[in-house]
Order: structure tokens, then sequence, then C-alpha cells
């Protein structure tokens, strides 16, 4: 995980940064540009902002060490101000995280999320019997993922690669590295990036979202984690729909899921670092 959630909120000023060199140090107004470059700009600037919004919601499953809540709320006021993130519950969100505290986002966290807690935030805690002797299978799968593009995980960590804060800042990174292909009209890299994105998203991510909400309704958490899950699930909907990818949605937990591996982990172990 990235260290800063200061990162999350920031990400969508870059998108400023480089609309300003679009327009060229001789002044160029938007009526002046070429066609190509304003379609270009617009599409930029929604890939920084949909990473800064998945980086986002990376940080809200994230164990919230004190102070981070407030920091987690002041990144969504800003980002609730920014078009095009989607018809998600921000109000309802915002609300929510608005009328908690430390000590009872700590306390809910643990109780559906840490050890053998009910809500897994673990991908291959989901799916039918079959997939528990492919588990090894998918976290391969993941890692490569991770590798192909960079981002690796701390080797003291013991948290595997399928933790969802992971899944979403990874995904974070493939939206970035298209930003920044695109800006310099790297062509190949822009589409192998973005094929990544759209299969990562297909065979992973977008898998077993709705499984993980429907647990965490079910589990009946308070508002602040019920609405982060419910919209993290609509956010990721609208991408899928974005990229038209259909994932094939996993049904529910794996019963008696005993290859859970953070049951004994610390709050502050639980999720890798790039």
């Amino acid at each position: 995980m990235i260290d800063s959630l200061a990162e999350a909120t920031s990400a969508c000023l870059l998108a400023g940064n480089i609309i300003n060199r679009w327009l060229g140090e001789g002044g160029q107004t938007m009526t002046e540009m070429r066609q190509e470059e304003v379609v270009t700009e617009a599409a930029l600037q929604g890939l920084i902002e949909r990473a800064a919004l998945f980086r986002l919601l990376a940080h809200g499953f994230v164990y919230p060490e004190p102070g981070n809540g407030a920091l987690l709320l002041s990144a969504m006021r800003n980002m609730a101000q920014h078009a095009g993130i989607g018809a998600a519950d921000w109000s309802g969100l915002l609300a929510a995280w608005e009328e908690s505290n430390d000590e009872s986002l700590a306390q809910e966290y643990m109780r559906l999320f840490l050890g053998s807690a009910p809500c897994s935030l673990h991908e291959t805690a989901y799916g039918d019997g079959q997939r528990i002797a492919g588990k090894p299978r998918e976290l391969a799968d993941i890692r490569g993922f991770y590798k192909a593009f960079g981002m690796t995980l701390s080797e003291q960590d013991p948290v595997p690669a399928d933790h969802l804060a992971t899944e979403l800042e990874f995904y974070s990174v493939l939206l970035l590295k298209q930003g920044y292909a695109m800006d310099e009209g790297w062509l190949e890299p822009l589409a192998v990036t973005e094929d990544a994105a759209s299969k990562f998203m297909e065979q992973h991510l977008g898998r077993w979202l709705n499984a993980f909400v429907d647990g965490v309704r079910q589990q009946e958490a308070t508002a602040p984690y019920r609405l982060l899950a419910e919209v993290t699930a609509a956010v990721i909907a609208e991408e899928s729909k974005r990229l038209g990818v259909h994932p094939e949605l996993l049904s529910g937990r794996i019963a008696n899921d005993a290859m859970q591996e953070d049951a004994l982990l610390c709050p502050r172990d639980e999720v890798g670092s790039q």
C-alpha cells in the first residue's frame, strides 16, 4: 500500500498540471486545440480521477489507526466534489463517516474483518468448494499481475496478495500508468496496461465484491463500513461497464474456510506495501 493517504487526494490535482501542459506555453485556448487533444485531455483527467478514487477506497479497508478516519473523511469530501465518480451514495457515506470516531471504527473493523471474523477481505475466501484447491493458483495469478507492473508486497508481511485494499490499490496503479502512457503518447504501453486492467477486473477484482457486500450486510455492519462496501461495489460495477467486461460473480464465502491466513495478524500488518 502507498504510505500516505494524502496521495489519494492529491492525485486529482495532477490532472490540472498535465492539462496545463496540453495548453502549452503559447497559451492556446480550448477552442484552438485540435479535437483529438480535447478528447485526450478529458480521457486523461478521467483516468487520474478514477485512480485517486480507487486509492481512496483502498485506504478505507485498511485497519483504522488513530487519526486515519479523519484523513479518509477529508479525502472523501474532496472526491465527492469531482464529477464523473459515479452514482454511488457519497452523501450517505460522508454522513456516516462524519458521525464515526476512531474507537468505533476500530471496533467494527475488528468485528467484521480480522481473524476469524465473518467478512473476509480476501478474494480467495469466496467462491464454490472447487476454489479451495485452486487458491495457490489464484494467488500466483494475482502476484503475476503485480510483478508485471512493478508492484511488490513487503517480504515481512504475511498477508496474501488478494486483500481488497491491495487489489484496489493495484487497479489505481494501472489507471495511473495508463494516464502516464497516454500523456507521453506511448501507444503500445497504453494498450498493454488497458488490457491488464480489463483482465484484472474481469478475473479478480470484479468477481467477488458483490459476495463481500452481501456478507457485510448480513452482519449488519454499522453505516461507515456498510456504505463503504456498497460504494466500492458500485464503483467497481461502473468500472466493469466502462471496460466492457462481465466478471463471473462468485456466490459467497467458501464453507469452513480453513485456509484463511489472517487469523493471528496484528492490524498494523494487515496489508502489504509497495
